[in-house]
């Protein structure tokens, strides 16, 4: 007698961290994961009383429709701000409706660029004095000091200081 089993249940207990790594250690292949069908079979998956599954299904469901009511709020938000930013930062002759003149000008010539630390490995990091690292900065519009990682400096070692006020950009990345 096979057991009884929601399917909007079962969807979620797959999905679950600890049943999903599951999946993930029984699969095969290289480039491809690959489940066979005993694997399937004899993956263990907790499976409650029918009204428990029912139950657990929709507390989740609107956990789900409460943040897909969010993404699309930040979303429409986004788009806002995106047509806020077209009003605001075009020159004029491009919609933009302003009356003062705009100049274009090389972004050497508001500040000096410089690279991040250099010449430190592994043996540096976990001790020392803050510093910013790319992860604090790559898709960020600021940078607060507190929480960031640890490096020692040596006494008269050259390494840059950053200060309040100073726009940090990253210099590589795979993401543009």
């Amino acid at each position: 007698d096979k057991a009884k089993v929601t399917g909007e249940y079962l969807m979620s207990a797959i999905n679950f961290h600890p049943n999903h790594h599951q999946f993930v250690r029984l699969a095969n292949g290289a480039t491809r994961f690959g489940l066979g069908i005993d694997s399937l079979n004899n993956a263990l998956i907790p499976l409650p009383p029918l009204a428990e599954q029912r139950k657990i299904a929709e507390i989740l469901r609107t956990w789900d429709e409460a943040i897909e009511s969010s993404d699309a709020e930040l979303k429409a938000k986004q788009e806002r701000k995106r047509g806020l930013m077209q009003k605001l930062l075009a020159p004029i002759g491009q919609g933009s409706g302003k009356s003062i003149d705009w100049v274009k000008i090389k972004l050497g010539e508001l500040g000096e660029f410089y690279s991040g630390l250099s010449g430190k490995s592994a043996a540096d990091f976990g001790s020392g004095s803050p510093f910013i690292s790319y992860n604090s900065v790559f898709g960020r519009s600021r940078c607060f000091i507190e929480g960031q990682p640890l490096v020692r400096v040596e006494q008269g070692e050259n390494q840059n200081i950053v200060t309040y006020g100073d726009i940090i950009l990253t210099g590589s990345s795979e993401t543009a």
